[in-house]
């Protein structure tokens, strides 16, 4: 059976720096006295967070939540700009006024 390809996010992001969260997933239990251990949740527990938005259309940003909508915050896909496999939570919409429009997510590396 043939693997289906995952679709691609190609908008441009306002974002020139791409600033890059790095988050480690961590399972902790607090034990008596003030004590607690900690240990890596799962094999791969190294997970990179981008912040972005996108300024467009209010057409563009439609299409765009259309995307997230389609992924259901669950479905990885990838995105163009440096080839990561990620998928979007959550993500707001707002006018910046006039025909502009902005939208804003969070890609979340899987």
């Amino acid at each position: 059976m043939a693997e289906k390809r995952k679709e691609i996010f190609r908008w441009r992001t306002a974002s020139a720096e791409h600033a890059e969260t790095v988050r480690f997933d961590v399972r902790e239990v607090r034990l008596g006295d003030g004590y607690k251990q900690v240990q890596p949740k799962g094999i791969n527990t190294r997970r990179r967070i981008w912040a972005e938005s996108v300024m467009g259309s209010k057409a563009t940003i439609d299409q765009i939540a259309a995307f997230f909508d389609r992924h259901e915050g669950v479905k990885s896909f990838i995105w163009a700009y440096n080839e990561a496999e990620v998928r979007v939570q959550e993500y707001e919409r707002r006018t910046q006024g006039g025909i502009v429009w902005e939208i804003s997510f969070k890609f979340e590396e899987v």
